[in-house]
């Protein structure tokens, strides 16, 4: 689709002329970006995060790849009917990166689980993330709690991982980064500054109630999510993670790499395996 058949659907969808404006301007964004990523990683180099990185995973089929390295990661709901049953409609969700660490960390980490630790009333008492194969050392650590529950984090569900095959063999990996990066990555409905009314306008009265006006967030919603109005244009990803399954195929990652020819690929064990 052109940019007009976009801006068509905007008009459709949306009878806020506030929040057509806004979607509008994102999607000029969106299509006048001209920025060229660089990286100076080699092969087997740990890849960095800092904390202006956002990681998006994405149950994709390879052979679509080539539709995002043409356009970007746009909204489902923009490239198909609208779905407003959604939680989160007409944009893309990505896990921001909380500091500075090493993507493998964020990998072991953010991609395992959340203990929550109860006081003697049944209250919350602390949370702790932690690698599955940390939880035990946790455990031991916290003092004074009745007992404890684990759940997985989100993460753990939606971006390639050692811990389970949770059928997404990608996630693409941003950095805001520059000032044209962060005229498209402002427009993030979990922004504490967002415009409450297009808030209104774009997700499900519970949800807006719950997550983005009293911002009580849980295991569901953990406060980590970035949502971008409409997406980001390919040009903005600057690696990409690939699952163990995609790593053992050399014609995958080729494939991969003639797509995206001025990205880093990696392993779930945040090593650069493609330059």
């Amino acid at each position: 689709m052109e940019k007009t058949d976009y801006i068509i659907k905007v008009n459709k969808y949306f009878s806020n002329d506030i929040t057509r404006r806004r979607f509008i301007e994102q999607i000029e964004e969106f299509f006048n970006y001209d920025e060229e990523n660089q990286h100076s990683y080699e092969i087997d180099d740990d890849v960095v995060l800092t904390k202006n990185c956002y990681l998006h995973g994405s149950r994709i089929k390879l052979d679509k790849l080539k539709e995002i390295a043409k356009v970007g990661i746009i909204s489902i709901d923009f490239l198909e009917e609208a779905n407003y049953s959604k939680k989160k409609p007409f944009v893309v969700e990505f896990f921001n990166v909380e500091k500075d660490m090493l993507l493998k960390e964020f990998l072991d980490v953010r991609c395992g689980v959340t203990i929550e630790f109860m006081e003697s009333d049944g209250k919350i008492k602390n949370k702790v993330i932690s690698s599955i194969r940390d939880i035990e050392n946790k455990i031991k650590i916290e003092r004074n709690f009745r007992d404890y529950i684990i759940f997985q984090n989100q993460e753990q569900m939606f971006i390639p991982n050692n811990y389970i095959d949770n059928g997404s063999n990608f996630a693409f990996i941003i950095r805001n980064d520059s000032e044209n990066k962060a005229r498209l990555l402002v427009n993030d409905i979990f922004d504490i500054n967002f415009d409450q009314n297009i808030l209104k306008d774009i997700v499900p009265q519970w949800f807006y109630e719950k997550y983005l006006k009293e911002r009580n967030f849980d295991n569901n919603e953990t406060g980590r999510e970035k949502a971008i109005l409409f997406g980001i244009p390919s040009k903005m990803i600057e690696g990409i993670i690939v699952s163990r399954e995609i790593e053992k195929n050399i014609d995958d990652l080729k494939f991969i790499k003639s797509c995206f020819r001025n990205c880093y690929i990696c392993n779930v064990d945040g090593k650069v395996i493609l330059k």
